[in-house]
């Protein structure tokens, strides 16, 4: 995906600000792309699998339909 004229798959490291649904509260997602790892960075310490799986999953569904 291109955001003002830059591709978002170019870099090798996305950090994505992410709501989440289940503590309504912000956390940090960082996806490296070279080696298709998610980090998940809460300052709650509150971890929901299913929404870090999903947004991993769009993100490589995305490149690869891109590539």
């Amino acid at each position: 995906y291109v955001i003002t004229g830059v591709d978002i798959f170019s870099f090798n490291i996305l950090i994505i600000p992410y709501h989440t649904k289940s503590c309504n509260h912000w956390v940090c997602i960082a996806i490296n792309l070279d080696t298709q790892t998610t980090f998940y960075y809460d300052s709650l310490a509150n971890y929901n699998s299913n929404e870090v799986q999903q947004v991993h999953e769009v993100c490589f569904t995305l490149q690869k339909e891109l590539i």
